[in-house]
């Protein structure tokens, strides 16, 4: 759950942090926080504002994406560690639990290991939220945004061939040709959004379970970070930051409101999800133009910086510790779970 930006934004960072500490509160089974496995999607469209910031930038740059370099740069960033956790994991899992459990958790990891933990979760119809013996569960989201970055830099090439626009007109993301390969863009990755977020409501009715570790279902999600990280800085221009202000408190209400009252019958994702993504978006657009309001300061504040700083690292060790502790202690609770 990494990105990159090309202007630093703190309030972006404390986004990341607020996210894995609703995931893990939700982990750990604190019932206030029975819907903060929604924190997954405020990552999702994170990382495809950041991603997709970063793509488009080398292409006007350079007129091309370095597609290898992008994959090397990701995998270097992200593999090892996946690997440290996924040995002490599976080492443990051997020590710890009994023969008969061993096996699934190696065959989960063979998976894990070439991030198609979703497609495995879903062709094992495994219930997200009733598989807590299972320590590599959480891996499903890591297999998501891994299959969105091997994808991602392919599409936007192809949205950019279609255009027609990086050679013979001015660069997109320049202010002569904002109007033209800019907008065609923006277009390209709606449609591409759009068709996913269908495909999420159907696939939630008919198959929930590939609706919800679907990278297909899910790349809507992206695709709206995307969009913004073309468009954010003309949303609105002008308006006060006052309003910019009100933006902010609708937007946490469309993620708090999910947090408090979504669960484990709630169909997910299918149109639920719409909310906690529309308030992530929002409070993206708005800590853009309202840089010094009272919640664009609470999401920079050092704490959740932190929390962002690490949220990578804390998304990846949480879940084995959780699962594992569950295991030598059923009755452990959701304290001891933080703990």
């Amino acid at each position: 759950m990494a990105g990159d930006a090309a202007k630093f934004r703190p309030d972006l960072e404390g986004m990341r942090g607020l996210a894995i500490l609703l995931v893990v509160l939700f982990h750990a089974g604190v019932r206030l926080f029975a819907g903060g496995f929604i924190g997954v999607d405020v990552f999702f469209v994170l990382s495809g504002f950041f991603i997709t910031g970063l793509l488009v930038r080398e292409l006007d740059q350079t007129g091309r994406i370095d597609v290898p370099a992008f994959y090397a740069r990701r995998a270097l960033r992200l593999i090892p560690p996946l690997l440290v956790v996924l040995l002490v994991t599976l080492g443990l899992v051997m020590w710890l639990y009994a023969p008969i459990d061993r096996a699934p958790i190696a065959h989960t990891a063979r998976a894990v290991s070439l991030y198609s933990a979703n497609v495995h979760f879903a062709q094992a119809q495994r219930d997200y939220f009733g598989s807590g013996e299972n320590p590599l569960l959480h891996t499903w989201s890591l297999a998501v945004e891994e299959q969105f970055y091997l994808v991602w830099p392919l599409l936007l090439m192809a949205l950019v061939a279609w255009t027609q626009r990086w050679r013979s007109e001015p660069s997109p993301l320049s202010e002569e040709g904002a109007s033209t390969g800019r907008d065609r863009l923006v277009i390209g990755l709606a449609v591409c959004g759009a068709l996913s977020l269908l495909l999420s409501v159907w696939m939630t009715r008919v198959s929930q379970q590939w609706a919800f570790y679907g990278m297909p279902t899910r790349i809507w999600e992206f695709a709206l970070g995307a969009v913004l990280a073309l468009k954010a800085d003309a949303v609105g221009s002008g308006t006060s930051p006052a309003l910019w202000t009100m933006v902010q408190v609708v937007a946490l209400l469309a993620i708090a409101v999910p947090v408090l009252t979504y669960d484990r019958i709630t169909p997910y994702p299918g149109t639920a999800a719409v909310w906690p993504a529309l308030g992530a978006a929002a409070l993206i657009v708005a800590g853009g133009h309202a840089p010094e309001s009272g919640i664009t300061r609470a999401l920079s504040t050092r704490s959740l910086r932190w929390l962002g700083r690490m949220s990578y690292a804390w998304y990846l060790w949480h879940w084995p510790l959780v699962g594992l502790g569950a295991a030598l202690d059923p009755g452990i609770g959701a304290l001891g779970k933080l703990t």
